[in-house]
């Protein structure tokens, strides 16, 4: 509790019995926790109206993450390692569709890719195991419609 008498911080566990730890600002609200359930540990911070804006976490497989949101708790930045190594950051549409990938894959070969807002690939930039750099385009269907070199 702060001077006024108001609760600042709570440990404690969950009905499921996962334990917790929050912090609340003057007013009372949530504004940061620390977390350790069955899905992974996640340490969030909150915005003025309780929703999610930042989450950075481990996965109950080990992948860690971190997740920026916007004013509406919706994740719009996330970077994330993949369970098998392969680092990558998605730019994520208001609408959640992730329209903007940046990779490094498991052959080390680094891509770039944008989505339609059906989340089908329609442009890429990469460079292959060759060490050449690469260019795509596809049509709605997802099929090469060109490509250089």
């Amino acid at each position: 509790m702060d001077e006024k008498g108001q609760t600042r911080a709570g440990l404690g566990a969950n009905k499921d019995g996962e334990p917790g730890l929050t912090f609340m600002d003057e007013t009372g609200e949530t504004r940061a926790g620390l977390s350790a359930t069955k899905d992974g540990e996640t340490l969030s911070f909150f915005g003025e109206k309780g929703q999610t804006r930042v989450g950075l976490g481990v996965t109950n497989d080990g992948a860690p993450g971190l997740i920026l949101a916007d004013e509406m708790g919706e994740g719009r930045a996330v970077l994330k390692v993949a369970e098998d190594g392969a680092p990558g950051l998605f730019l994520v549409a208001k609408m959640g569709q992730t329209r903007a990938v940046l990779t490094v894959d498991n052959d080390n070969e680094p891509w770039l890719v944008f989505t339609d807002e059906s989340g089908e690939s329609r442009a890429g930039l990469g460079v292959n195991g060759n060490g050449s750099p690469e260019l795509t385009f596809a049509n709605e269907q997802g099929e090469e419609i060109w490509s250089a070199p």
